[in-house]
């Protein structure tokens, strides 16, 4: 009997779990962050090129450069490495913190939200980033301050029509 091994990414490529890995979050969510920038899955994996562009990096990026594909940091590590609350971190995020420098992190969603440990390093003492990623280049889905991060405001009621959280309390109940 034929032993079929399991497919594998290709060099140049990475799997859903070495996304999920680097973005700190589940596989389904890796995979919904790849149909967001817009990068489809082919021979087992995802373009690594691909997903450098999405992310704002301007240039050909190394393939295989291990200090840049390393997990990110999220709100509770760059606290900790920054040495401040996760409130501040948050503030910092969102562009309500007094100290407007820190701009390129990847919006994921309003409770996901991420920066390069590189990045964060740099901003703590004041150098230049090692890697230059303009926030316009940036894709969309990923930007701080879009909308585009797949997440509506208005959710369907269970009459099935989009309505505001408060205007489903008056709706009355779906005709059976």
């Amino acid at each position: 009997m034929p032993h079929h091994a399991a497919p594998t990414a290709h060099a140049g490529q990475v799997t859903t779990s070495q996304l999920a890995e680097f973005f700190v979050c589940s596989n389904e969510m890796a995979r919904q962050i790849m149909r967001r920038v817009d990068i489809p899955k082919r021979g087992g994996g995802y373009s690594r090129q691909r997903l450098w562009r999405a992310l704002g990096f301007l240039g050909p990026c190394p393939v295989d450069d291990d200090p840049l594909w390393q997990p990110l940091a999220d709100v509770a590590t760059a606290a900790k490495i920054a040495m401040v609350s996760e409130k501040t971190v948050g503030r910092m995020f969102d562009g309500r913190h007094a100290d407007k420098t820190f701009v390129n992190h990847l919006f994921l969603g309003p409770r996901k939200r991420l920066i390069f440990p590189f990045e964060l390093e740099a901003w703590l003492t004041g150098s230049t980033p090692r890697f230059q990623r303009p926030i316009e280049r940036i894709h969309a889905g990923l930007r701080p301050g879009t909308s585009s991060a797949g997440i509506s405001a208005q959710k369907p009621n269970r009459a099935g029509r989009n309505v505001r959280p408060t205007a489903g309390l008056f709706l009355s109940p779906k005709s059976a």
